[in-house]
């Protein structure tokens, strides 16, 4: 799974769901915050339609609207 695009709409919901697990394994793992301002709140996962048939999922801070298009690895391994 590559974390520029996605033609398959169930690995977005796979990689979500991957996502708001990383968040609760606080102390386990480095939190998914925000670069420029660490005290917002987590980065949300949001999907960007590229075109009919790609999606880009992308990590945005609520507080501020920071974009970040890198998703660590670990989250979009099949294996952990």
């Amino acid at each position: 799974m590559s974390n520029k695009f996605i033609s398959n709409l169930s690995e977005i919901s796979i990689v979500k769901s991957r996502i708001n697990n990383h968040k609760t394994c606080m102390g386990k793992f480095h939190t998914l915050i925000c670069e420029q301002n660490s005290k917002h709140q987590h980065l949300k996962a949001e999907m960007k339609q590229i075109d009919n048939k790609k999606y880009q999922l992308l990590l945005i801070c609520p507080d501020c609207n920071y974009i970040q298009e890198y998703i660590p690895s670990i989250i979009l391994n099949d294996d952990k």
